[in-house]
């Protein structure tokens, strides 16, 4: 099996984890190469499922809905509403991925 196969495989598996979604399919059509779509949405679906290990169970358009929400119907000096998917975000790259990362080095 090729690589672009396994990558094909991979990508219907990730889709699948992820539910029918406008949002995702916009973000993967930007790219051509079924690798790259493929490990974006390997990387989203590990998102999601630490998402959902926090106690948010969104889909990634209600997610984006949310995000818009918090942003724009917030009051204007309402910095914790608008900053809180960036604060997630932020955790799950700053605080979740290194101590995976370091996880690997420590041993």
């Amino acid at each position: 099996m090729t690589a672009d196969r396994k990558a094909e495989n991979s990508l219907r598996l990730f889709l699948e984890e992820l539910g029918p979604s406008k949002s995702v399919e916009t973000f993967l059509r930007n790219y051509g190469n079924v690798r790259t779509r493929c490990a974006y949405a390997g990387e989203l679906c590990l998102y999601f499922r630490w998402l959902r290990g926090k106690g948010i169970a969104m889909t990634p358009d209600q997610l984006i809905q949310d995000n818009l929400r918090a942003v724009f119907e917030s009051r204007p000096t309402d910095v914790v509403a608008k900053r809180k998917h960036t604060d997630l975000l932020g955790d799950y790259v700053n605080a979740y991925l290194i101590v995976q990362q370091l996880g690997g080095f420590l041993k």
